[in-house]
């Protein structure tokens, strides 16, 4: 994860990272980025890295005591863009 993020601007990045899932959970902004695919293609994330990135996420939910309702919420709407983000199950990419 630490490496997919040294690929992409940081401020850009956490923009919209937070304006697609303020989206997703059905508040009022919208979505302004790329595709999923368009915007991950060139970085060839692997499903090992995304297990990575899904594993940070946890350990930022228990973090700031999220409670579970949110948490399950929350991770649906991420791994509703797992098949646009992932290149290939379990392929490890050069």
């Amino acid at each position: 994860m630490n490496e997919a993020h040294h690929r992409v601007p940081p401020a850009g990045f956490k923009y919209l990272v937070t304006e697609m899932v303020c989206w997703a959970g059905g508040g009022p902004q919208k979505y302004s980025g790329k595709p999923m695919a368009e915007s991950h293609a060139h970085l060839k994330i692997t499903a090992t890295e995304w297990e990575a990135f899904m594993d940070d996420l946890q350990q930022s939910l228990d973090r700031f005591a999220v409670p579970a309702q949110e948490q399950a919420e929350l991770k649906a709407i991420v791994n509703s863009t797992r098949s646009d983000i992932v290149v290939a199950p379990g392929a490890a990419v050069a």
